[in-house]
This record gives structure tokens, C-alpha cells and sequence, in this order.
């Protein structure tokens, strides 16, 4: 299978050449493998040393040959999408007997996918990048190489799920920074709810008051978006959801002030960067302007998600 090689100009002093100039007609050798272009082919598994020359220098890097892979893994091993639009991607690497990956590149693999469902794009920089055709469905993308296959599961469409309906508002906790918090369980606009007393008098600092689950709530297997009742006090508190993605990135997810009295809708929108599914460790009231100093009571309620579809 084949590995793609790039070259970098260097002075005299081994610095980069200015601007990043790369040489032009790069040719390949090493004594095992073939070569072909800028791409590097193996032969037999084991260490080899493939030399570059271009502009009347050379350069070397020594590349392990790995056996042919015992089985294919994607990255991610699966892809949701909320409907018809944005694309997501994925990697796929070779896994020898011994467990060692390598990445795979697209130009060594066969995909395939119901063009009905979605379509798929490869990428010089190993990426699989699928397009959504269609408003709802489920199916696979298959990507063969090396003598193994992968499938990547692709869900298209969404539905409202219920998180916290706050029936176990008496086991929520409260926590302040540079702030006193409390809460208590109440009826909210659509059942039980919890109370969010804050006092932001305290400090000219960022401020925040925090309701904390009795456990982190999963969103599965995918959340799209958030939606929360917020019966406001008006007083103009940022209302926000803490969430922690796959890798244990933890992401704010900011909504409005909360300028009104009364009952509404929140939602809480989720960046495509995050990685799914995510994890709601926290609903909590922030106050970053240190010209504003006040106090308030706010009531939570029905925290939802729109969630992937299971493939």
C-alpha cells in the first residue's frame, strides 16, 4: 500500500527556504518497495529508507512497512447527521496482527455507499468526506483496502428526546463561583423543575450559578442541539449548558440573556467541532460584565436534545 511524501527546501544553515517553497519534479528511491511520483509503494514488512531528490539535493526519511492489515477501523466508527446539508468525514487506518496502525490512504481503497443516501468524496489528506442526500435513512459507507473492509454506519435525521424532566429535582446540587447559589425542586412550565437562587453582588469577576445533576446526563448517540424551559426573573443573566464531548473536551454552550419574566423555550445550538456523543455535566446562570451587580431566582425545566437516529 502506498505512502505519499512531500519535500521541504532548506538553506545552507538547515533553515526553510523562504516562504515555504517546495521542490518541483520530487523523484523517489529505496531499495525495497516501488515508487511512483511523490507516492512510496511497500514491498516486504520492515524498516526502509526512501530517498528524495529534487533542485540537485536529496533528502531521506525511513519509513516502517508494516504486514498487509489484518482488519480495517474507521475514525469515527460512525456518522450522524441532523438532515440533508453539512458534511462530517472520516479516517480509516490499516491494523496489522500485532495491533500497529497505519493510516490508510483513499487512493488504496474501493468505497462504496447507496448514492440514494449519501455520497462520498475522498481527500489527498486521507479524509472520507460524506455528503447527506437524502432527509432521513440509515445505511453504511464500506471502504475496502488491503484485502479487509471496513463499514461505517451513517444515520440521517433526528428526533426530540427527553434528558432531565427533573423529577429527581431534590438530588440536584448547587455550586457558585464567586457567587452564592442554592436551589429547590418546584413546578416548572412543563412539570418539575428546579430554582436557581444566585446572588452575582459578590464580585466584579465573572460569576456563575450552577445546577449540577445527580449524575453527568448522556445525549445518545448523537446530539444536534439542546432546548431548555427557562422561567426567567429578567434580570439578564446568560443562561448556558456545560457539556463534555468524546475525548473529554468540555464545551459551554451559551444561550440568551434571560431579559424576560415568564416562561420560555432555550435552545442551545452544538458546534460541529465536538466530538459526539456528548455528556450535559451542568445548567448553570453566568454573568460576565463586572459593571452589573445583582440578584435573581430562576426556574429550569425540561431539558431536551435533538438526537441522531440509531443506524
Amino acid at each position: 500500500m502506498r505512502r505519499t511524501l512531500e519535500a521541504d527546501l532548506h538553506d545552507a544553515a538547515f533553515g526553510p527556504v523562504a516562504g515555504g517553497a517546495r521542490p518541483s519534479g520530487l523523484r523517489l528511491s529505496a531499495p525495497d518497495g516501488t515508487v511512483h511520483g511523490s507516492a512510496f509503494r511497500g514491498g516486504a514488512p520492515g524498516t526502509v529508507q526512501v530517498t528524495g531528490e529534487a533542485s540537485g539535493v536529496q533528502g531521506s526519511v525511513e519509513l516502517e512497512v508494516l504486514p498487509g492489515p489484518e482488519r480495517l477501523a474507521a475514525e469515527p466508527d460512525r456518522l450522524y447527521f441532523p438532515g440533508r446539508g453539512d458534511s462530517d468525514a472520516f479516517v480509516v487506518a490499516g491494523v496489522a496482527p500485532d495491533g500497529t496502525r497505519a493510516p490508510v490512504e483513499p487512493g488504496d481503497s474501493h468505497v462504496r455507499a447507496d448514492p440514494d443516501l449519501v455520497s462520498v468524496e475522498r481527500h489527498e489528506d486521507g479524509r472520507f468526506e460524506v455528503w447527506p442526500g437524502a432527509d432521513k435513512g440509515a445505511g453504511e459507507v464500506t471502504v475496502e483496502a488491503g484485502g479487509a473492509r471496513v463499514e461505517v454506519p451513517v444515520s440521517i435525521g433526528s428526533a426530540t428526546g427527553s434528558l432531565a424532566s427533573f423529577e429527581d429535582g431534590d438530588a440536584w446540587t448547587a455550586e457558585g463561583v464567586r457567587a452564592d447559589a442554592s436551589l429547590r425542586p418546584v413546578e416548572g412550565g412543563h412539570g418539575h423543575g428546579v430554582a436557581v437562587r444566585y446572588d452575582f453582588t459578590e464580585s466584579a469577576r465573572t460569576r456563575a450559578a450552577y445546577a449540577l445533576p445527580p449524575e453527568p446526563i448522556p445525549a445518545r448517540p448523537a446530539a444536534f442541539g439542546f432546548g431548555l424551559q427557562v422561567k426567567g426573573d429578567g434580570k439578564g443573566a446568560t443562561v448556558a449548558l456545560a457539556v463534555v464531548d468524546a475525548e473529554g473536551v468540555r464545551h459551554p454552550l451559551y444561550g440568551p440573556r434571560v431579559a424576560w419574566k415568564g416562561p420560555r423555550q432555550v435552545e442551545f445550538d452544538v458546534p460541529d467541532d465536538v466530538v459526539q456523543p456528548l455528556t450535559v455535566e451542568s445548567v448553570y446562570l453566568v454573568e460576565t460584565d463586572g459593571a452589573r451587580s445583582y440578584k435573581g431566582r430562576v426556574v429550569i425545566s425540561d431539558l431536551t436534545a435533538e438526537l441522531g437516529l440509531v443506524p
